[in-house]
């Protein structure tokens, strides 16, 4: 179930149409940008996932094109910029190489000018669409997925989550094979947003550059997430940054879904209507994982949170360079093969999974199946659930839908047998939080709840916190926002120590003073506000927030 192929070229054509009529020239140099790129210098082996990136993200993110016709735009840009000389873009100054203690010299290198650079792959967008409008090119797209997503910056001040959507991998890396892929990926950032950007233009371009990536995805999913951390790192030292990201992936063939994961955002698979685990999240309490981080030298430590070295709140992560080699670049991955009762699955960062748990997230999902209301919505009525239950940070949830026809069925079984017995599930579910609750220093759980647990800062006690509420205001309110796939500023779940709350990152100086924050009140979100809106069955809700 999906979106037939016929239908595709139709929306293609009338896409053309209706695009070239509003930007029919190339973008001058007096013409303001349609967006804010993330990055304003890069090296040449970032070229080919920033120039599709943007294409992207003006096309099926802005305007909300057919994701197989973007797919394609952005392929034949990215094949005409790489074979230019892109010297033209080269910055006049050579950018020194910061040296990191332990570590050989790195020499000098001289960038592009990524601002300069968008401009010319931006105009070539409106020269490609005009020319496309007058003579389609041979595209053959495949049935895609039906799928659904919403992200909310929620009551953080910033948005540091990104999603990605890809429904035609083939199209967009020109594979000529006729396995069909998609790459659905949610990128948790903390600690700033550049690493979730890097990530969310660059993985699935090292992914697909894996020798064994169509024999064996796994381990090139797994290949893929070393590389673009290695390349993130390189930036960091470029650049002075220290963010970092957790991620999960799932690359979606015909007989196999192949999840890759770091960090705490999750994957769960929804089969005969009922929840399935694939997978556990790498936080700091799960004992191979804190063993693994004490036997290189390090240690992990209650602070409102579980910390490796008593700061970072995850156990695995792309980027954060002071916190490596303790917070480790190394996936888990898992083959789930397809029988056609595989009805859906669920990415997501840590703001709804930390808010609900997998049963109710199942619920949910079957009553709205029964409302026969269209599927793009599911996204948006479990970001609400999140919300209600009292999650405060950033939510990304994607539902990719495998078998629509099929859930359907399930949810009516479900309704004529009674709910399922799942009790169990939740209580062991419950055990576990007891158990880590029992592992906390006893001054620890004391103090818990009226300390060191409050997740959002009390901007109404200073003049910086006023001026949060005040941008918040102006971003559509602190809960009202909500993101594209190439979204800027979002919160993953990993606060600075000024924000406080469970899941925050905390400087060495900070982590033994921290101190609690006061709980703002808890705003609900306008949900009537919201502008959801439809793109070959998806949902892209969003007020962009990267002025």
């Amino acid at each position: 179930m999906g979106t037939a192929p016929e239908e595709q070229i139709a929306a293609f054509k009338q896409f053309l149409t209706e695009f070239s009529a509003l930007h029919p020239n190339p973008i001058a140099e007096e013409d303001a940008m349609p967006f804010r790129i993330n990055t304003f210098r890069m090296a040449e082996d970032e070229v080919e996932g920033e120039c599709m990136d943007w294409v992207l993200e003006y096309l099926q993110d802005r305007n909300h094109a057919p994701p197989v016709l973007a797919a394609a735009i952005a392929r034949h840009i990215a094949d005409k910029v790489l074979a230019e000389n892109l010297d033209t873009y080269l910055e006049e100054k050579l950018v020194e190489q910061p040296q990191w203690e332990g570590e050989e010299p790195v020499a000098d290198e001289q960038l592009l000018d990524a601002m300069k650079l968008s401009r010319h792959v931006l105009s070539m967008v409106h020269e490609t669409c005009v020319k496309w409008k007058a003579e389609l090119p041979p595209i053959k797209p495949p049935t895609i997925p039906i799928y659904s997503i919403h992200a909310i910056k929620n009551t953080r001040r910033k948005m540091e989550d990104k999603h990605v959507i890809i429904p035609d991998l083939n199209t967009l890396f020109n594979f000529k094979d006729s396995k069909t892929r998609g790459f659905y990926a949610v990128y948790d950032g903390h600690g700033g947003i550049e690493a979730a950007n890097f990530t969310a233009a660059h993985l699935h371009c090292h992914v697909v550059k894996q020798p064994e990536f169509k024999e064996d995805p796994s381990s090139a999913l797994a290949k893929g997430f070393r590389a673009v951390d290695d390349a993130f790192i390189m930036k960091a030292k470029r650049e002075g940054l220290r963010s970092g990201t957790t991620g999960v992936v799932a690359l979606l063939e015909p007989d196999a879904v192949h999840i890759a994961w770091l960090g705490d955002s999750q994957v769960m698979l929804l089969k005969d209507g009922l929840p399935e685990v694939v997978m556990e999240p790498h936080k700091p309490e799960r004992p191979d994982e804190k063993k693994r981080v004490e036997d290189m030298g390090g240690f992990v430590v209650w602070f409102g949170a579980w910390r490796v070295n008593g700061s970072l709140a995850v156990s695995r992560s792309i980027g954060d360079p002071d916190h490596k080699p303790y917070v480790s670049n190394e996936t888990d991955t898992k083959t789930i093969p397809l029988d056609g009762t595989e009805e859906c699955i669920i990415l997501a960062c840590d703001g709804l999974w930390d808010s609900t748990k997998r049963n109710k997230v199942a619920r949910t999902v079957r009553d709205f199946i029964a409302t026969e209301e269209p599927l793009d919505g599911i996204s948006i009525k479990l970001v609400e659930h999140a919300r209600s239950s009292g999650s405060n940070d950033n939510i990304t949830v994607l539902v990719v839908f495998l078998n629509a026809k099929h859930l359907k069925e399930s949810v009516e079984r479900i309704k004529r047998e009674g709910e399922p017995e799942d009790e169990d599930e939740e209580k062991k579910e419950e055990e576990e939080d007891e158990s880590m609750e029992d592992d906390k220093p006893e001054s620890e759980r004391q103090s818990d709840s009226s300390n060191l647990t409050n997740s959002t800062p009390d901007t109404t006690a200073s003049p910086e916190g006023q001026h949060a509420q005040t941008e918040s205001a102006a971003e559509g309110g602190p809960c009202d926002s909500t993101v594209n796939s190439n979204a800027n500023n979002n919160n993953n779940g990993h606060l600075s120590p000024q924000q406080g709350g469970a899941d925050s990152t905390l400087g060495a100086d900070s982590s033994v003073q921290m101190e609690a924050e006061s709980s703002r009140k808890h705003q609900q979100p306008n949900w009537s506000s919201l502008d959801s809106t439809s793109s070959f069955h998806s949902s892209e809700s969003f007020t962009d927030s990267k002025s």
